[in-house]
Parts: structure tokens; sequence; C-alpha cells
């Protein structure tokens, strides 16, 4: 479905002009940090190693979209 609309975003537009496609995957990449951030108040305290690694994600990715 995710390439389905990146086609659809992409039809018709210039061969070298690459934007559409970098706003939707800035768009894709700040959703998915904003639902981690949502996970990880509810996991807050937990010691479960997944937890450890979705906040070691966070951390990582956060900064790049402009999130503190």
């Amino acid at each position: 479905m995710a390439q389905a609309r990146i086609d659809l975003a992409a039809y018709g537009r210039d061969e070298g002009d690459d934007r559409v496609v970098e706003a939707e995957a800035q768009r894709r990449a700040e959703l998915a940090v904003a639902k981690a951030e949502g996970v990880l108040r509810f996991v807050q305290h937990s010691e479960d190693p997944l937890a450890d690694e979705l906040r070691a994600l966070y951390a990582a990715v956060a900064p790049i979209i402009g999130r503190p």
C-alpha cells in the first residue's frame, strides 16, 4: 500500500524531481516517531529489552526529524 501511494504521488512529475518522494518519506518518518513516542509513554519504566531498543531507536531518529 505504501508503495502504491509513492507511485501515485510520483505520477506525472519530472524524472529528476524527488521532492514528492522525499516529502512522503519525511511524513512517514514523522508519523513513526510520533507513534514510538506514544508507546514510550506506556513503557517508560519497563526493563524489557524491546523497550530499551525502542528508546534507542527513538533517541537516534527523533533529532533528525526535529523532535527533542
